[in-house]
């Protein structure tokens, strides 16, 4: 990386092994973060190699963490998806740093949150005219504005027993899945929803979203799950083609864990 009089501006460090993985890190990020605050756009990708590769995933976390800060800070946004693109063999730590950076600062809906008052039946259905659903057999169309406690604030998925739905939540100060019931489903397709809300209550592990509550409002059912900002493997896989090996085994492995854990329960996932 060479400045405008053409001098190389690439950090370098000194590698003796009497100085400690340690105190390289700490190095490279003051001068990472040196470059931050001058506003040069320093590169994570040119500071990787300073260490050997074994310590690449570490160094990562470290210089991904103050850039994702900064950006905080200076009120940019940004996705999971944009670094796992940028860094696929390190995804899952990826995910989980800009996770936990958006969790300390989230960006709220630009409407001011209030709990919805108890409606009465002609203002019920006036609500829901007016926010392009109607109410049959516990059916929903079009989207609501809000469902319950939370505000509806864009589609994020859709699975085999509902479309899902990013939402806030004004107590909580989080965003959650809500996955509704479509419109097209009939009574048997209502009985099955019902009996996903509870099959996902009885799960608890790691790599099983967490199923929050369930409730039917306004005549619609939905369930409240753990909201993951990410993307999904599908849309991974189509960007890079064929994934690192090592990835795609962690990959794998967790779905794999997630799967067992339904199992015994004596649950079997249909759409796997």
């Amino acid at each position: 990386m060479n400045d405008t009089n053409g001098q190389d501006m690439t950090p370098h460090f000194p590698s003796s092994s009497e100085v400690s993985i340690g105190v390289r890190i700490d190095r490279i990020c003051e001068e990472f973060e040196r470059l931050l605050k001058e506003g040069t756009s320093p590169t994570i990708e040119s500071f990787l190699p300073q260490l050997p590769p074994s310590e690449h995933g570490t160094l990562l976390e470290e210089l991904l963490g103050l850039e994702l800060d900064y950006r905080a800070k200076g009120g940019d946004s940004f996705t999971s998806e944009e670094y796992i693109l940028r860094f696929p063999e390190h995804a899952s730590r990826v995910a989980k740093l800009v996770v936990n950076v958006r969790q300390r600062k989230p960006s709220k809906p630009q409407q001011p949150d209030k709990a919805p008052a108890k409606d009465t039946p002609a203002e019920a259905r006036q609500t829901a005219e007016s926010s392009g659903t109607t109410q049959k057999s516990g059916h929903i169309v079009g989207r609501p504005d809000r469902i319950g406690p939370y505000q509806i604030v864009e589609p994020c998925g859709r699975g085999g027993m509902g479309v899902v739905y990013k939402a806030w939540h004004g107590f909580f100060q989080q965003f959650r899945a809500i996955k509704l019931l479509p419109s097209h489903f009939d009574e048997d397709d209502i009985n099955r929803f019902a009996m996903e809300i509870k099959i996902a209550g009885q799960l608890h592990h790691h790599n099983i979203v967490r199923a929050y509550e369930a409730n039917r409002e306004q005549g619609i059912l939905y369930l409240a799950m753990e909201f993951v900002d990410g993307i999904n493997l599908d849309h991974l896989v189509k960007h890079h083609n064929r994934l690192p090996v090592g990835l795609a085994c962690d990959l794998i492995r967790q779905a794999a864990e997630g799967l067992q854990h339904a199992h015994d329960h004596d649950l079997v996932h249909r759409d796997i």
